[in-house]
């Protein structure tokens, strides 16, 4: 490592101190020459104790484990006032993470620049200092941030290397390059970070960087796709990735992300089961195929994973995260997924349980707000909801309307039935979001708790009118059951029943226990499915 920054004026400050006293002790009588040794000797402790300091804290980042670096993609300068993201810069970025990633010390963990996407405010990614913000808030020890053009055939390239908790860079460094070589930019970057940490040069992002390999068109295209899905575009992002897919079927990486844009997509339309099966039927012959041809690739074997686990093949879904686990065990995704596997499964990686997997995805990923919200949620479901709240709190510091984060917090605050903290959450979630059904799913839930029955079913019927919002209608029969409306009571119900996404659905197996506990004070069960007569079955 270089001399910390800090070290040096320590020193050059120690010195000048001890020529001044010198000078004292030499050409005036402020001094006596006791009196000056055991000054200067106090000084020069406390400079070399200070000095020491700064060196341990520089060196303590690879002593005690890897140091977190990552590398935002590059923004395109297009003209005066005219930056954005870009494809290309997006390429340039992986390949500099890819290169660094492919060092032997294993000092350095670099983390995927698409994980700043989930926390970021999206207005603010082309503001250096705001980029340097996140960073500094989440503990990342370095951030590289690079700015392009391209002008007469060739990359000119500004590239900064910053330390946390320092406002100017380690290093800047301006490069040219041919634009149809991206690799030689890559390359001198590289080189330049790793002489600046004191790392070995393997050169061999190529290895390591599976884009690399692309046609500068295909490469594009495949950047392009992973932007739009990055960005929240995940049906822009599919229509793209499926195309490159079905054009060139050799490309296990098209495969991939295809699979991960489509399964994005479909989640964030909340689709229901029947279209899901549907398309995993698709997805999955594509994936497994991808992964025959491919079999190094851990993004690979996390997306089959993934789509296994949508798919309820627990079997397959544990193999093929293991796969991915033993290709690289750094990746905070692959954590997530395996919490989502009972953990009978896991057990003998040595995680007792999912907040364990969940706070393991977490330390190896601060930008990864997913695992934050997985935290939480096992921390509320511990009862250790105060734990919670302030993990949450760290992230909404950061971007004050992420709206995943905002609708955890405010079910936190639902299940402590504390209505005033409830409803200013809520009202600023609707206020970016006026269709979100869940916001107003867990509003009647808030007043469902206060006993203020009729706000509650109006907002439990808007859910219902936004998204056919399946678990509102649970409430609703509960509702209608307080009111001595049995009828309505039992169409909800038996709505909800229908509606169950299979044998792990907790809220419809709820519904039919209790249908039965009403039809049986009722009257209306069947003499064969009498208590008493199961129990003699």
């Amino acid at each position: 490592m270089q001399i910390p920054p800090g070290t040096i004026f320590i020193l050059i400050g120690c010195g000048v101190v001890l020529l001044i006293l010198w000078n004292l002790y030499q050409y005036s009588n402020a001094l006596s020459k006791r009196a000056f040794q055991r000054i200067a000797l106090l000084i020069i402790a406390a400079g070399m104790t200070a000095a020491f300091y700064f060196v341990l804290r520089e060196h303590r980042r690879f002593a005690s484990g890897r140091a977190k670096l990552l590398i935002f993609p590059f923004i395109q300068n297009a003209g005066e006032e005219q930056r954005s993201l870009s494809a290309e810069g997006f390429a340039l970025a992986e390949g500099v993470a890819a290169g660094l990633a492919s060092n032997p010390q294993e000092q350095l963990q670099i983390l995927p620049a698409e994980t700043i996407f989930e926390l970021a405010n999206r207005d603010s990614l082309h503001d250096p200092a705001y980029l340097l913000k996140l960073g500094n808030g989440l503990g990342v020890d370095f951030l590289g941030l690079g700015a392009y053009q391209v002008a007469a055939g060739n990359y000119q390239i500004q590239f900064q290397l910053f330390q946390s908790e320092q406002s100017q860079p380690l290093f800047q460094h301006s490069l040219k390059a041919p634009a149809h070589q991206p690799a030689l930019a890559v390359g001198e970057i590289n080189e330049k970070i790793l002489t600046q940490l004191d790392l070995p040069n393997t050169d061999d992002t190529n290895a390591s960087f599976p884009a690399s390999r692309l046609a500068a068109a295909e490469r594009l295209q495949y950047y392009g796709s992973y932007l739009d899905l990055v960005s929240g575009e995940p049906q822009q992002a599919a229509r793209k990735a499926a195309a490159l897919a079905l054009s060139d079927t050799s490309q296990a990486l098209f495969a991939v992300l295809s699979a991960r844009a489509t399964m994005h997509y479909l989640a964030q339309r909340r689709t229901h089961e029947q279209e899901w099966r549907d398309s995993l039927r698709v997805l999955l012959p594509r994936l497994r195929s991808a992964m025959q041809r491919d079999s190094l690739s851990a993004a690979g074997w996390l997306t089959l994973g993934q789509t296994y686990i949508y798919a309820k093949k627990w079997n397959d879904a544990e193999h093929a995260l293991r796969r991915a686990l033993a290709r690289d065990s750094l990746n905070s995704k692959i954590y997530l997924s395996l919490a989502q596997l009972h953990m009978s499964r896991v057990q003998d990686l040595g995680y007792k349980d999912e907040l364990e997997l969940c706070r393991r995805a977490l330390a190896l990923n601060p930008f990864d707000v997913e695992a934050a919200i997985a935290t939480a949620n096992h921390l509320l479901l511990s009862n250790r909801r105060e734990e919670a709240i302030a993990l949450l709190e760290k992230y909404r510091r950061l971007n004050p309307d992420h709206l995943p984060v905002l609708m955890m917090l405010g079910r936190i605050f639902v299940t402590k039935n504390e209505i005033m903290q409830t409803l200013p959450l809520f009202e600023r979630i609707l206020a970016l979001d006026p269709a979100n059904a869940d916001a107003y799913y867990n509003l009647g839930i808030a007043y469902y708790n206060q006993e203020n029955d009729s706000t509650a079913i109006r907002f439990f019927e808007r859910a219902l009118q936004l998204n056919d919002h399946a678990d509102a209608r649970l409430y609703l029969a509960y509702i209608y059951e307080r009111r001595k409306d049995m009828d309505r009571a039992i169409q909800y119900l038996r709505e909800r029943i229908r509606l169950s996404t299979g044998d792990d659905d907790v809220f419809a197996g709820e519904a039919r226990k209790h249908l039965y506990d009403v039809l049986l004070q009722r009257g209306e069960i069947p003499e064969n499915l009498l208590p008493d007569k199961l129990e003699k079955k």
